[in-house]
């Protein structure tokens, strides 16, 4: 059956149209969610960043420096010399046995406690100073035992405030050690 004319929804029935929601009924641009604010400008991260590759780059040289430290035996900085008063003492040997210095040897006042076996020095010419002496009791001393072969060790001259490489063996009976080296320097260690 066709029916001709309006038709009427059926009573309580309200027609409604569907229309999208829109932002402007010209552009017909649809709504979006809102956009999340946009994140605040920082102008702290790049410092942050710069602390903590400053941080991490002094870890690794300090964890090199170590390294280095240990294996070559060094203690501190070579170039920046050291004070015999300033270096850590190493405990004594007991039962060293005294030592007859060789004649025109002078020895030297001890400026730090025994290092190792060995408890004092001497220079063995005018060429060598106390200081340095001592300086080559030290050095030798954190090298290892003593040893008749000969074994180089670096000085620091507190006098001339350089490095110097000595030669040092055990030469006598007892633990006396003659260093030699230098500007004609010569050392007794005992």
């Amino acid at each position: 059956m066709t029916t001709e004319g309006p038709q009427f929804a059926p009573e309580g029935w309200e027609q409604q149209s569907y229309q999208p929601d829109r932002t402007s009924e010209v552009t017909g641009d649809y709504l979006l969610p809102p956009m999340p604010p946009p994140p605040p400008n920082n102008s702290r991260t790049p410092i942050i960043i710069g602390i903590v590759a400053i941080i991490v780059l002094l870890a690794v040289a300090g964890a090199g420096w170590i390294v280095w430290s240990r294996i070559s035996g060094v203690e501190g900085s070579p170039t920046a010399g050291s004070l015999a008063s300033d270096m850590p003492t190493l405990s004594p040997t007991r039962g060293t046995r005294p030592v007859n210095l060789p004649a025109g040897a002078v020895q030297c006042e001890a400026v730090t406690g025994a290092q190792g076996e060995f408890t004092r020095s001497a220079r063995g010419n005018e060429s060598t100073s106390c200081p340095f002496a001592e300086e080559a009791r030290i050095a030798y001393a954190r090298s290892g035992a003593a040893s008749e072969s000969p074994r180089t060790v670096t000085v620091y001259s507190p006098v001339t405030k350089k490095l110097y490489d000595m030669s040092c063996r055990q030469t006598g009976p007892g633990p006396l050690v003659t260093c030699t080296g230098g500007n004609d320097a010569v050392v007794y260690l005992f």
